[in-house]
């Protein structure tokens, strides 16, 4: 597998501007990356920017706390994949499943996956507030909602991605959920070795510097 094709490029900041937004476009059309991340209020800007590119925009949804109502994630869902995007990276409820209220939890994921229409849905779960046993519980809502990856962090959590960790979480998800590593990945030798680790996707504001390293065909 291609590592740039891995990559979800994001551009997450709370200060990022238009021009910052443009720009990581173009980066995703110059370096190929498999997808292009960005908060729901910059959706529109993002597909617009990558109108003639194959490249997916992947709306974030109750981004960076998840603690926002279901119907708020819900709408939230709805009004981005209206905008054009056609991913959506959700922060998952982390109170809730820190009081294991796992049927809520599971609910509301469930409620995500329905407004994103069959589109692909990231759950994260931000490990470095969770116990293992926490982990494993919230990988079992994700598959019983339905959703299509478990994504460990936000980036902007208490911990990122570490190849102990993460591959872990790629042994105990069942085989037809991705998962996608997050937070601190400034390298390519990190990008590949989770990769050769069996993650599914890699994202990262350092796309560029994980590719250009090598030739990446």
């Amino acid at each position: 597998m291609r590592l740039a094709s891995s990559i979800d490029h994001s551009i997450l900041k709370p200060n990022a501007t238009t021009e910052a937004i443009l720009h990581g476009a173009q980066l995703c059309i110059e370096y190929h990356f498999g997808a292009y991340c960005v908060n729901s209020s910059n959706v529109a800007t993002a597909v617009r920017a990558l109108s003639t590119s194959p490249i997916p925009v992947a709306a974030t949804v109750a981004f960076p706390f998840g603690s926002v109502t279901t119907s708020a994630k819900a709408h939230e869902t709805y009004d981005v994949m209206r905008l054009g995007a056609r991913e959506i990276d959700m922060v998952a409820n982390i109170g809730w499943m820190l009081d294991n209220n796992w049927a809520g939890v599971t609910e509301d994921i469930k409620a995500v996956v329905g407004s994103a229409g069959g589109a692909p849905v990231k759950v994260i779960i931000e490990t470095g507030y969770l116990t293992r046993d926490h982990i494993l519980f919230a990988i079992d809502a994700i598959a019983k909602a339905e959703a299509h990856y478990v994504k460990n962090s936000t980036g902007f959590g208490p911990k990122g991605a570490d190849i102990e960790e993460m591959s872990w979480i790629r042994k105990m998800t069942p085989p037809h959920i991705g998962v996608k590593a997050a937070g601190g990945i400034r390298t390519r030798v990190q990008a590949i070795e989770l990769i050769q680790h069996g993650i599914n996707r890699i994202g990262t504001s350092a796309g560029p510097a994980l590719v250009k390293e090598g030739v990446d065909q």
